[in-house]
């Protein structure tokens, strides 16, 4: 995660002090000793300070403020918490308000199917409402 929130240049420093870390000739994570050229590769970017990291995360947004906003919203998700059981009695009063709401719509939607029906007499504006079927085409045999 600290790859993508530090860009890639940061990315290819901390493989870098690996691969010193490992031995000068070692391949660390598929990338040998630390810059054994001396001449930057056109697929390198060139080091940079931390203090132009840090400028160039503030012109992009990524300010002290934000890093410390992140760093709580880590710390938060990676925090445990205990989790509080259901309230049963709760649960099922919510249950029996939600069975007695859907009796009531019900009533409504008969009702206003009743309603529309006998209003409502062109076929195909009843298959639009869903108060109506198509017919089935009978294949022939033959």
């Amino acid at each position: 995660m600290l790859a993508i929130l530090a860009g890639p240049v940061l990315a290819l420093e901390l493989l870098d002090k690996r691969a010193v870390s490992a031995g000068e000739g070692a391949k660390v994570g598929g990338v040998h000793g630390a810059r054994e050229h001396s001449a930057p590769s056109r697929h390198e970017a060139p080091r940079r300070s931390p203090a132009t990291i840090l400028a160039t995360r503030s012109a992009r947004g990524i300010t002290a403020k934000e890093r410390a906003r992140l760093a709580d919203l880590v710390q938060t998700a990676q925090s445990t918490t205990e989790i509080e059981a259901p309230d049963e009695a709760g649960e099922a009063a919510r249950e029996e308000a939600y069975v007695k709401a859907l009796g009531a719509l019900r009533v409504w939607y008969v009702d206003w199917s009743d309603m529309a029906r006998s209003v409502i007499k062109r076929r195909d504006y009843l298959i639009r409402l869903g108060l109506a079927k198509r017919k089935s085409t009978k294949k022939s045999t033959g």
